[in-house]
């Protein structure tokens, strides 16, 4: 049996503490992905949703496709 669990948010955390688990026993180790820094101006494109992720057929990315072309205002590049 495992002695920790690694998840990647607070609420991943707060999901497994309702259910009978330690505090000690999950980390939070977050995504990889660091934030840029809050001074950081970025620009704001309107309309365009970018896909970050892995392409696999378990995301969905068809699917993510079919909603946004949907919508009719958001950009969509494939």
């Amino acid at each position: 049996m495992a002695t920790h669990i690694l998840l990647q948010t607070k609420r991943q955390k707060t999901f497994f503490q309702k259910r009978g688990l330690y505090p000690s026993e999950l980390r939070v180790v977050g995504n990889g992905h660091p934030l840029p820094p809050a001074s950081q101006e970025i620009e704001k494109e309107e309309g365009l949703v970018i896909w970050i992720g892995t392409v696999k057929p378990m995301r969905r990315l068809d699917v993510f496709i079919a909603l946004s072309e949907r919508l009719g205002s958001v950009q969509v590049k494939t």
